[in-house]
């Protein structure tokens, strides 16, 4: 391997993605970038993505290098599966890869150029475009559409930018390249979260610098199945996002105030949603004070649901 082109690694989890996944894998394949390992994780699906996948494989498998690909029976969720590809990962880099989305030809390039200028940076971000279930744009690209409170004009942070990542989650999953070192630095993927993006990110950001373009390194899909659609996933991943905050509580008291912020919303959405948390209720009273956060309070407590008009 040239030290002039390290291995980057792109890791694609992936349950029922249908033929989306061989869009993604296609974009992929034309990266501009040549020295790339591609690990594939199946995490129990029931549909034939991973027969589309094989059979894509046959003819364009010679592409990568230390091609892997796990098949595991039962679906075990993304985090845990995030986990067992980085330990599979041999790159410098490493990539992880919505099985949906896609990435253009000079993702990979641009990327490793920017890291290798910048030693002091664990990581690399940037905008992407939106687009639907047949791959029509959406219009707004992802940074306008979200309309993120901590960008300064049109510019995504950079640098230190881990208490302005606490406040918002800005980062396109799928537009990062990570140092394989900086992510066994920080403890690797937790495979027990949802919200394993955001909580590798806040960790990584309150050890390195990171660097924010705002370029277009890909394309995100919406599709109406996803994850975020259905109640009940929606509330594992909110119970994760409490998770990854309170790890970073007793930094400042300013940072425990968004976290409380946070942890307040969040608790306070998942009983709308019909999930009673007493571990998260016990603090409720805690993240905020008067009428409603007390209310709440009492009603987890002794188990009351009460149907909430949205």
């Amino acid at each position: 391997m040239s030290n002039a082109m390290p291995l980057v690694t792109i890791a694609i989890p992936f349950f029922n993605p249908g033929s989306y996944v061989i869009e993604t894998l296609d974009s992929v394949y034309n990266q501009s970038y040549s020295n790339i390992q591609l690990i594939l994780y199946n995490d129990g699906s029931t549909d034939n993505s991973l027969g589309l996948i094989h059979k894509w494989l046959e003819h364009k498998n010679d592409r990568f290098k230390n091609l892997v690909v796990i098949d595991e029976k039962v679906n075990k969720g993304v985090g845990y599966g995030c986990d067992i590809m980085f330990r599979r990962s041999s790159g410098i880099y490493f990539q992880m890869l919505g099985a949906d989305d896609l990435i253009y030809s000079d993702k990979i390039s641009n990327q490793v150029q920017l890291l290798d200028q910048n030693i002091e940076c664990g990581m690399v971000y940037g905008n992407m475009n939106r687009i639907n279930e047949n791959g029509s744009n959406l219009g707004k690209d992802y940074f306008t559409w979200q309309r993120f409170a901590t960008f300064a004009e049109e510019n995504p942070p950079s640098g230190s930018i881990f208490n302005q990542l606490i406040q918002e989650n800005f980062i396109p999953a799928s537009s990062v390249l990570i140092r394989k070192s900086v992510i066994e630095e920080v403890g690797g993927y937790d495979s027990k979260l949802k919200s394993e993006d955001w909580d590798l990110w806040l960790r990584i950001a309150k050890r390195y610098k990171v660097i924010g373009v705002n370029e277009l390194f890909g394309a995100y899909r919406i599709l109406p199945t996803s994850a975020m659609h259905s109640s009940r996933n929606k509330i594992h991943v909110l119970e994760s996002l409490n998770e990854a905050l309170v790890k970073h509580q007793g930094i400042s008291k300013g940072i425990d105030t968004v976290i409380k912020r946070h942890l307040y919303k969040n608790t306070i959405e998942m009983y709308r949603l019909g999930r009673i948390s007493k571990r998260w209720a016990n603090n409720l009273y805690t993240y905020k004070t008067g009428i409603k956060p007390l209310v709440y309070y009492l009603l987890m407590t002794f188990g009351i649901m009460v149907n909430q008009k949205r």
